[in-house]
């Protein structure tokens, strides 16, 4: 029963945060209340540690630098905080499909499978206090509903029920307050999917040993798979590292010398990075999917797999150098950050499959470490103030920051711009300098609207 009235007291908090104003200090202030709740409950001792922190970082980012990014990866953050209490020994990326799939509709589907939610033995009957606000809270909602409906249709009733004044009613609070209610109730009773949870326990990361030796025809086919295998990888390495030589010398004789040529060479080499890397993955995934891993001749086909793995890691430092060579000399764009991203995210799938071989592990393996990896890079890298991070590089180490593309990104460069436009008006037109003095009154107008539920970072002078 404590938990049913802290959700309706979440849900009122919740309402009271985010109707009708911008993510700010809101935010935090609902990830510290849902974090105080989970520890009076006592639903901390079940919430790993790491995914916790990451749901309160977030909460931080979205107050000290709200963009959509940090927003978006707080949202997701909730979510599998709410797998990680729902099914806290099932693996990380389960946890977030239960997650997203418990908030919203976490009591319907436990109503209609005829199964309780998680919850204590004490705690599964409603007392008459909590059965009575429920029926007053239903009735009254199918009141409102049913009289709307047969108003129009009777002038007399239309009459009556148009006397009735209920402009003491804000109906879009009371609305957000239902919202926040399904939310924080399907968190603090959320429904663990027992069958998903069970398969989940069964899939090892780890391939199992044979318990006998292959027979003759087994390991005819094993061995014929292993040629195939080293033939492959075999003529891919060659292929990989000519391709190598050729774009190191193409590069030494070019040296990309035009912006539209670096341009050119990063567009194209994370193109074929895409392809290889995943190709690569997938060849090898293949391979070593099984018996493959124990025959005592496939040495030679796990070093192939390693150089390809090699090379494919030197590949992604090549593409990683234009990168950068691209960005010291045109600036920083969130492209190019996410070209610096997506080099993260394939340094790491290679890794985990040459982990993969190495400790013979099974397609989980990968799936379970990437999972892991891609969200936390996620939360962490989208929580970034990644707008001012890109208005402060190309201000301070162009020679000619393109002003127009700063001036496009989100308002939390407007004080940066103006005091660029301020200190350097040479380096701007006229008409530049009157862009950036208009987009910074109407930033002020904007920031001056602003209620306390919605005050930012940028209100305390962080990172101008």
């Amino acid at each position: 029963m404590k938990s049913r009235f802290l959700a309706l007291g979440a849900a009122l908090l919740f309402s009271l945060f985010f109707y009708g104003q911008e993510p700010g200090l809101n935010v935090l202030l609902m990830s510290l209340t849902t974090t105080i709740l989970l520890f009076v409950l006592g639903g901390s001792r079940r919430i790993s540690p790491w995914i916790l922190s990451g749901y309160l970082f977030s909460g931080a980012f979205c107050f000290l630098f709200p963009s959509p990014g940090p927003v978006l990866m707080h949202m997701l953050s909730f979510a599998i905080l709410c797998g990680n209490y729902a099914a806290p020994e099932t693996s990380f990326y389960l946890q977030g499909i239960i997650g997203l799939g418990n908030l919203p509709t976490g009591m319907f589907i436990a109503l209609f499978t005829g199964r309780k939610p998680n919850t204590k033995a004490s705690e599964i009957n409603w007392n008459r206090l909590g059965s009575t606000l429920g029926g007053i809270l239903i009735s009254l909602i199918l009141l409102i509903v049913f009289a709307s409906l047969y108003a129009p249709s009777n002038p007399l009733f239309e009459a009556l029920f148009d006397a009735i004044d209920f402009s003491f009613v804000d109906f879009g609070s009371f609305w957000f307050t239902v919202l926040g209610l399904v939310l924080f109730y399907n968190f603090f009773h959320p429904f663990n999917p027992k069958i998903l949870v069970d398969q989940d326990s069964r899939l090892s990361d780890d391939l199992r040993l044979p318990e006998k030796e292959f027979d003759g025809d087994r390991l005819k086919a094993l061995n014929r798979e292993g040629l195939w295998g080293r033939m492959a990888l075999g003529s891919l390495i060659v292929l990989l590292l000519l391709y190598l030589i050729t774009d190191w010398i193409h590069l030494g004789s070019t040296g990309l010398e035009t912006p539209a040529m670096k341009s050119q060479a990063v567009h194209q080499g994370v193109d074929t990075l895409i392809l290889s890397v995943l190709l690569a993955m997938a060849i090898l995934v293949i391979f070593f999917r099984g018996d493959l891993n124990f025959i005592r001749n496939n040495r030679i086909l796990k070093k192939l797999a390693y150089i390809w793995l090699l090379l494919n890691a030197v590949l992604l430092a090549d593409t990683a150098l234009k990168n950068a060579m691209y960005i010291n000399g045109s600036g920083l764009t969130f492209k190019r950050l996410g070209v610096i991203l997506f080099l993260t995210l394939v340094g790491y799938g290679l890794n985990s499959v040459y982990q993969k071989i190495k400790g013979k592990h099974t397609l989980m393996f990968l799936i379970r470490k990437n999972s892991q990896f891609l969200v936390a890079t996620l939360i962490f890298s989208l929580s970034l103030p990644w707008t001012q991070i890109v208005t402060a590089y190309n201000l301070n180490y162009l020679e000619s920051p393109d002003t127009e593309y700063l001036a496009s990104l989100p308002w939390s460069n407007t004080p940066q711009l103006e005091r660029f436009s301020k200190s350097n008006p040479q380096k701007l037109s006229p008409e530049q300098r009157e862009h950036i003095a208009n987009r910074t009154q109407e930033y002020r107008k904007v920031m001056d609207r602003l209620e306390w539920q919605s005050i930012r970072g940028y209100h305390l002078g962080l990172f101008r």
